[in-house]
């Protein structure tokens, strides 16, 4: 929710912290354990159906990086099942070539979050 109102509302906000967001919805999907994949696609989407998948990416704060106006702090534990760490990584590489204000990206040994 974080990355889809710093995205799309960044008007409205000061600032944000990023804790163990879904940057993009299909690389989630691709890289989310299969146990709990199936799961994910009921809440998300499914991103096999070619409409819902090109929808996926439409949206993703990853694919709208410079509609990121306001400073973010990133923050994703290496161990956490909700998300992907790469999820996290991908949005804070593409923040730190983009922005001079991001703050640096913090993981955190244990899924503590």
């Amino acid at each position: 929710m974080t990355l889809a109102v710093s995205t799309f509302y960044s008007d409205r906000i000061r600032c944000s912290v990023d804790i163990v967001g879904m940057s993009n919805l299909v690389t989630f999907l691709e890289h989310t354990e299969a146990y709990r994949r199936d799961l994910r696609r009921v809440e998300y989407g499914d991103d096999r159906d070619p409409k819902m998948r090109e929808y996926l990416e439409k949206i993703a704060p990853m694919n709208n990086i410079e509609k990121i106006k306001k400073p973010m702090f990133v923050i994703v534990g290496k161990n956490d099942p909700r998300a992907p760490v790469a999820e996290s990584q991908q949005i804070a590489d593409a923040l730190k070539m983009k922005r001079r204000d991001f703050l640096p990206h913090v993981s955190v040994p244990m899924a503590s979050c």
